[in-house]
């Protein structure tokens, strides 16, 4: 018998520490190849965190979620921010980012938000891992981009 206060109420599925599939949401026509259908290492080239300065790659959760899902999930969480399209994503598993060196790790908020870490610091070293990472994604995408609506932008003074 439950008590009410253990009404049943939804709760959010735990998701694992690291999933076993993530996406590199793609505003750019720069990190991929539409005409070869390829990646390119600069979508998955690390930048420092804005907080910690730890080299990150930004990928989401893509776990249990169709493209479409992915895609929407990345216009609200990445392209609009930035005032940018969603074109697509690179498709990564786990395994391929590990296989690396390399760590996937849960870095929430927003939901679903994963980095890439243990970046080395040599930038050469850096461009190799981001080809071997390019090289085992898969190209996903969108018949037409995403096109922002209205850029999220940090308010400006009125004064």
């Amino acid at each position: 018998m439950s008590s009410p206060d253990s009404a049943e109420r939804p709760e959010r599925p735990e998701r694992p520490e690291r999933p076993d599939r993530a996406a590199r949401i793609l505003v750019s026509h720069k990190d991929f190849s539409a005409q070869k259908r390829i990646v390119r290492n600069r979508a998955f080239l690390p930048k420092p965190h804005r907080d910690t300065r730890v080299l990150v790659t930004s990928i989401l959760d893509a776990d249990g979620l169709a493209d479409t899902e992915v895609w929407s999930l990345g216009a609200v969480q990445v392209a609009a921010t930035r005032g940018k399209s969603v074109y697509g994503h690179a498709e990564i598993s786990r395994t391929t980012i590990e296989t690396q060196g390399l760590s996937l790790q849960r870095s929430e908020p927003p939901p679903r938000h994963c980095d890439i870490v243990d970046w080395p610091s040599a930038k050469d070293e850096q461009l190799s891992l981001a080809q071997e990472l390019a090289a085992g994604s898969e190209l996903k995408l969108r018949p037409e981009p995403i096109k922002p609506e209205l850029p999220i932008r940090p308010p400006e003074n009125s004064e």
